[in-house]
């Protein structure tokens, strides 16, 4: 599939990649671009869109990074609910995404979530160690009770230049598909 920048008229090939899970007896399903790229970055969606939610910023973004973007467990093409190895909690989603990352055979990433995807980033960044950067976009539910871990200031230091150009508010994240 081809995705062409809104702004830019960037073209930049997309491929659907399925990759068994270790645990979940059911695979893992993402869209990618760039994947010459050494650096990776991950893009979670929120809750009730999918893997094409953040369409408008690949073309961007794959010019500088290896862009992940998973569907969620329960959301588009995923498949981790059927087999009924994953309950739809927020800690076994967290579970689902540290299997995830390490199915991507990546040392560091540079992990973007929106909405249920931030919430999922904040939490499995309980790991530092494994990311480069953490940004969340309109984290979700402002009731949540989350504690801002010791760490965090020096692991949220910069959102990724290419990213920090686009603005959240031109970033083209859409919730439904027409």
């Amino acid at each position: 599939m081809l995705l062409t920048h809104p702004s830019t008229s960037h073209t930049v090939a997309l491929r659907s990649v399925y990759r068994p899970s270790t645990d979940l007896g059911q695979p893992f399903h993402w869209l990618e671009a760039g994947w010459d790229n050494p650096e990776t970055i991950v893009l979670l969606h929120g809750l009730m869109a999918h893997s094409m939610a953040f369409r408008c910023v690949v073309a961007a973004l794959s010019a500088d990074y290896r862009v992940i973007i998973p569907d969620l467990p329960g959301h588009g093409r995923d498949q981790s609910f059927r087999a009924q190895a994953l309950t739809p909690q927020i800690d076994s989603m967290v579970d689902w995404l540290a299997q995830l990352l390490d199915s991507l055979g990546t040392e560091k990433i540079h992990l973007v979530g929106h909405s249920l995807g931030a919430t999922l980033s904040f939490l499995a960044a309980s790991n530092p160690e494994r990311f480069a950067q953490l940004a969340t976009i309109s984290l979700v539910s402002p009731g949540l009770q989350l504690t801002v871990p010791r760490w965090a200031p020096n692991i949220v230091k910069r959102i990724p230049v290419s990213l920090a150009r686009l603005g959240t508010c031109r970033m083209g994240i859409r919730l439904y598909e027409p």
